[in-house]
């Protein structure tokens, strides 16, 4: 097997009409040694065809196919194959800007105690093949930090969306191999996140580059999540796990784990969670979701939080109807604004 610096593992699942131009993006970081590892996850379009024309075509690319497993399961088998010093994941449809992640690229090569480099995102909503928006996040300080530092800006960190993708990092091998770190493949959802708290957890030295680099491709039939989370019954074990996963962070005792930090990201994750599958739910589903919330925040002693405080009453006193109103009445609202940006933005 050839040796590369920087090993890009791309799971591919019915991406026909982007995956060359996320190729060519990554291409175009000219970098002089790296892979390309399409995981072809069982398409039913011309994915398949595709990767095997990248990698008759490009001495780089490696193509793999498999039957349909899923993201993580995809995911891992990248990462067994990878020989890079550096991985970074990206998803079929997405793409990078080149030039910048190239210089992020030589200075995390440059400096052997960077455990990991994050940068920032776009993501990029599409209606009828035209972005209408674009929704920034980064965390605004440029530089690298230890652990403590990283630490006490964690949920800074976590409010800028730097932690939980795993798509806008450059992960070094060495780390994940000698801690035997991959994708839970029983996760149906936020498997990302749980991977980069583990692999966070073995971290010493970030270093944090704010320039928007990776560009997530939203499409308005990305129903994804709510679809996924029907599988889950209870909603406060997913969130339960990704608490025990926090503290793994914690594990060495040199900074203690606060309970406002526990309140600040758990609250929102599982509001979240609820909010996306009261979308796909039914009314007796829905009280099922409320009791279930009742019962973790009732256990938690949380402070009621500044924020979302409406939804939290309407959640702990069980107002069905006004759950089931705010649904189709944000729904309807969020198609009439998609409607007017892209009417707009024709002209």
């Amino acid at each position: 097997m050839n040796v590369s610096k920087f090993s890009f593992i791309v799971p591919v699942y019915n991406c026909e009409k982007y995956l060359n131009t996320c190729v060519i993006s990554i291409k175009k970081v000219n970098l002089e040694d790296y892979e390309i590892i399409l995981i072809d996850d069982g398409s039913i379009d011309k994915s398949g065809y595709i990767c095997d024309k990248l990698e008759q075509e490009n001495k780089e690319v490696r193509c793999i196919h498999q039957e349909n497993h899923g993201v993580s399961f995809a995911r891992n088998c990248g990462i067994k194959q990878a020989s890079g010093d550096y991985i970074l994941f990206l998803d079929a449809d997405d793409s990078i800007e080149s030039d910048k992640l190239g210089r992020v690229l030589r200075s995390v090569e440059s400096d052997k105690k960077i455990d990991l480099a994050i940068y920032g995102l776009s993501f990029d909503y599409y209606y009828h093949e035209k972005c209408y928006r674009r929704d920034e996040l980064a965390y605004p300080v440029n530089g690298c930090l230890n652990k403590k530092q990283w630490l006490d800006v964690f949920r800074d960190l976590y409010s800028v969306n730097a932690v939980s993708p795993v798509w806008n990092k450059v992960y070094r091998r060495e780390i994940l191999v000698n801690n035997q770190l991959e994708f839970n493949e029983d996760m149906f959802i936020y498997e990302d996140l749980d991977f980069s708290i583990r692999y966070l957890a073995c971290c010493d030295m970030i270093c944090n580059f704010s320039e928007i680099i990776y560009h997530y491709r939203q499409t308005e039939d990305e129903g994804n999540a709510g679809r996924r989370l029907k599988r889950i019954e209870n909603l406060s074990y997913l969130v339960k796990h990704i608490e025990e996963t926090l503290y793994l962070l914690y594990a060495d005792n040199t900074v203690v784990i606060s309970q406002n930090l526990l309140m600040d990201i758990l609250i929102p994750f599982y509001l979240v969670l609820a909010n996306d599958k009261i979308k796909v739910s039914k009314s007796k589903d829905i009280c099922k979701i409320c009791d279930d919330f009742t019962v973790w925040y009732s256990d938690r002693n949380f402070d009621m939080p500044r924020q979302n405080q409406v939804f939290i009453n309407q959640l702990l006193k069980k107002k069905i109807f006004h759950l089931i109103f705010n649904k189709y009445y944000v729904y309807l609202r969020h198609k009439i604004a998609v409607w007017i940006k892209y009417m707009k933005g024709s002209h």
